[in-house]
């Protein structure tokens, strides 16, 4: 039986209200989104931790998968490109099955556009597409 997707929504969920509650004024001083991501990563691992979900870990721009090879995709143009999110819970590959759990991208609001649908595009390509974005502005 796998991991139920309450479970794993509860983690996110819980994680994210304790970092913007934790790291508002680092947020609202515009830190780098790289220090956004080792911050909530911590919420995340904790909030993982708690819900028994040993195994997995919370990971800054992770880029591996099983047997410690890049993770790649092909893009519209069949040219193989390295992906990795800015934040990922998983197994690190071994639990092949439930191995990604919660991935996450990162982009400040004041970024360009192309930006954001160049993340939007990569997750979408992604074997497993994330089923619910927070706080995405279109613009």
């Amino acid at each position: 039986m796998g991991i139920e997707s309450g479970i794993i929504r509860a983690v996110f969920e819980r994680s994210l209200d304790r970092f913007l509650e934790g790291e508002v004024d680092a947020i609202l001083a515009g830190v780098n989104e790289r220090n956004n991501c080792g911050c909530l990563g911590l919420y995340l691992q904790d909030r993982a931790n708690a819900a028994n979900l040993a195994g997995y870990f919370a990971d800054v721009e992770y880029n591996r998968k099983q047997n410690g090879a890049v993770k790649t995709i092909l893009n519209d143009d069949y040219k193989i490109i390295t992906i990795n999110c800015d934040l990922i819970l998983h197994s690190r590959g071994t639990n092949i099955a439930e191995d990604n759990l919660i991935a996450i991208e990162v982009k400040k609001q004041d970024r360009p556009a192309e930006e954001k649908a160049k993340d939007r595009d990569r997750f979408a390509r992604s074997p497993r597409q994330a089923t619910t974005t927070y706080g995405q502005r279109t613009a």
